[in-house]
């Protein structure tokens, strides 16, 4: 009982009342600035689209962090790379970017923190792991494919420390704990 004012508060997805006097009401100003945040527009095209548009979303997510990446001086930046493991075709992580001393590999999760971690419950470290552990395991074998010299990754140099970056569209505050 004491944390749910943790929990979802319905005015943020409807941030107007009507009903109650001529026009609208609107009891918590703030809400209305959130429902037309980027976050309040994922939702309701979720909540109207369903998983296609987060699956959309996503992509959209991972091509304006390859575009940002793209204005970085000095390095050299790879969208993924197809390679073979046995008769399955996979893909590294989303991008590559390769600097004179350095191989940051870079994977973006279009995810949010789920209820269970922003209240921190007993179930939250399961559930960040459930969340983004296909990023760490994507950035580990990559990194594997790149030092054991993979023929996919034959442009990128594999004697330089290499570093693994996951990028989300919220902040997952206990990630590296």
């Amino acid at each position: 009982p004491e944390l749910r004012r943790f929990e979802y508060n319905p005015l943020r997805s409807r941030p107007f009342l009507v009903g109650f006097g001529p026009g609208y009401l609107a009891p918590a100003p703030r809400a209305i600035i959130g429902k037309a945040s980027p976050l309040g527009l994922y939702h309701t095209g979720v909540k109207h689209f369903g998983d296609a548009f987060a699956q959309d979303f996503g992509e959209i997510l991972e091509q304006y962090v390859g575009r940002q990446l793209q204005i970085m001086p000095d390095a050299t930046i790879l969208p993924e790379i197809a390679y073979r493991s046995g008769r399955n075709r996979l893909s590294s992580v989303d991008w590559i970017a390769v600097f004179k001393d350095l191989v940051l590999l870079i994977e973006v999760k279009s995810r949010r923190p789920t209820q269970e971690l922003r209240l921190a419950s007993d179930r939250r470290i399961a559930e960040i792991k459930r969340m983004l552990e296909h990023a760490y395991k994507q950035i580990d074998t990559t990194a594997d494919l790149i030092t054991g010299h993979d023929p996919a990754f034959a442009s990128i140099p594999g004697d330089r420390q290499i570093l693994g970056l996951i990028i989300t569209q919220e902040p997952f505050h206990l990630a590296n704990a």
